[in-house]
């Protein structure tokens, strides 16, 4: 039998360190939830098949905070939906009166931006918690939003969001007829990483589903 060298022992760690990142979604341990001010929250379960969000007319972040930051280049999930956000004839999802998805998975990106002391008095709770995750005397730069919509017709869609220049959206996939969907996403370049963010949304169509987040890996 060979034995191994520096050489691959090196290179083995090299693979250990690009590896993918599974965010657990089995128990609740790490995970904050948070609210968006008057708006009902949705009700989250953790069980053996994965996360489980309930939504009825409602929102709500949830955030995992990294160990550590992460370099990441590419984003995996999976899962299923029961129900769908409510489209009148003629909407278009994302827009005005119809600014719901039944999941954005958000990464946290590391940056330089922080809150001046008068933004840490007035901006919402909600907000203060995101600058919150970078490290001290450090910021963020943005949360990149990987969208799950409708419709396949959406892929590809972007945009920076009308309420806050912090927070960019892509969508990426769509759920099928059987109700799943899946996601597979190249950035093309390494973002350090410092918190996943993940919100599902019916407040704004009045729209109630659930979805299952069976899988979610960083790598």
């Amino acid at each position: 039998m060979p034995i191994p060298t520096t050489r691959c022992v090196s290179r083995a760690a090299s693979a250990l360190l690009l590896a993918a990142f599974a965010i657990p979604l089995q128990r609740p341990d790490g995970w904050e939830t948070l609210v968006f001010g008057r708006v009902p929250a949705n009700q989250v379960t953790f069980s053996e098949v994965g996360l489980h969000i309930r939504v009825d007319r409602s929102a709500g972040p949830l955030v995992f905070p990294l160990p550590a930051s992460r370099l990441v280049r590419r984003v995996q999930a999976s899962g299923r939906v029961r129900g769908a956000v409510r489209l009148e004839p003629g909407q278009r999802q994302g827009q005005r009166g119809a600014d719901d998805y039944v999941l954005r998975i958000g990464l946290v990106e590391a940056g330089s931006r922080t809150l001046g002391r008068f933004e840490r008095l007035t901006a919402p709770a909600w907000v203060r918690r995101l600058f919150a995750l970078a490290p001290p005397h450090t910021g963020i730069s943005q949360v990149s939003f990987y969208n799950v919509a409708n419709a396949t017709s959406s892929i590809g869609t972007m945009r920076q969001h009308p309420l806050s220049d912090l927070l960019h959206e892509q969508v990426v996939a769509a759920v099928d007829a059987s109700g799943a969907f899946h996601i597979d996403h190249d950035f093309g370049t390494e973002r350090r990483v410092l918190a996943v963010w993940l919100s599902s949304d019916g407040d704004d169509t009045q729209s109630s589903f659930e979805v299952t987040l069976e899988r979610l890996e960083l790598e």
